[in-house]
């Protein structure tokens, strides 16, 4: 009985975090926002208590900061923050690349992963080729990550792709030009192939300068065309943008 409740409880606590996460990277709950647990809870029609666990919860996603008074305010990041948490995850995920090829990580899972979001001869870049890229590129890197093996890489990456954009879903598109696009992406899923070639032929230090510069890469391009972004025209399916400040006049 105890162990219902239990699960019970801890799926509205889910529910609850899940929705006042949605809430903030949609910026429903703008940056800035200082949010009361009275106030949430009412939002909500739920309870104080599972509110103020969410909140704990989502401070330590980097998402909320506490007040000293009562309460938490929604989290801001510079776009310096953005590309600064960028580099280092490539630093990081190029390290994970290297320990995965020296550990005997298998390129057959990898480019099992790689054609499960192929761009087709004459594809059209629609809204389910657009998800099936984001989600193939997040198991990509999830599985090298895996392969690693080392808890310390899984716990900053954790950290890191918490920050707005930084994280390997951020795939930034450009609806006014999809063939480009395409033409990216497609060299994007040939880098995804020869990391995974080389890792499984256990060339670590080769493996590791090739997925650092395939992730500078992408932190590259959301530089060049981050007012675009912010003004969107430019779009990524990962949510997180209302949370990025506008860079200050100089």
């Amino acid at each position: 009985m105890q162990s219902t409740e239990g699960d019970a409880v801890s799926k509205q606590l889910a529910e609850v975090k899940d929705e006042i996460r949605a809430r903030v990277l949609s910026g429903s709950y703008a940056a800035g926002t200082w949010l009361k647990e009275a106030h949430v809870a009412a939002d909500l029609e739920t309870s104080r208590t599972l509110v103020k666990l969410a909140f704990t919860a989502l401070e330590s996603e980097g998402l909320l900061t506490p007040l000293e008074t009562r309460g938490y305010r929604v989290a801001s990041f510079s776009p310096e923050e953005v590309f600064d948490a960028i580099a280092l995850r490539a630093q990081i995920e190029g390290r994970a690349a290297r320990l995965a090829a020296e550990r005997g990580g298998g390129t057959a899972e990898l480019l099992r992963i790689v054609e499960s979001g192929g761009i087709a001869e004459g594809a059209a870049l629609d809204d389910a080729l657009r998800t099936r890229l984001v989600e193939a590129n997040g198991r990509f890197h999830q599985a090298i990550e895996a392969m690693a093996g080392s808890r310390a890489i899984s716990r900053t990456l954790a950290t890191l792709r918490a920050t707005p954009l930084s994280g390997p879903a951020a795939i930034v598109f450009d609806p006014r030009d999809p063939e480009g696009d395409l033409v990216r992406l497609r060299r994007a899923e040939e880098d995804h192939r020869r990391i995974a070639e080389l890792i499984g032929s256990g060339a670590g230090r080769r493996a590791e300068a090739m997925m650092t510069e395939h992730i500078l890469a992408s932190a590259d391009r959301k530089r060049r065309y981050f007012d675009e972004l912010k003004a969107r025209r430019l779009v990524t399916l990962t949510p997180g943008i209302a949370l990025i400040a506008e860079p200050a006049e100089e």
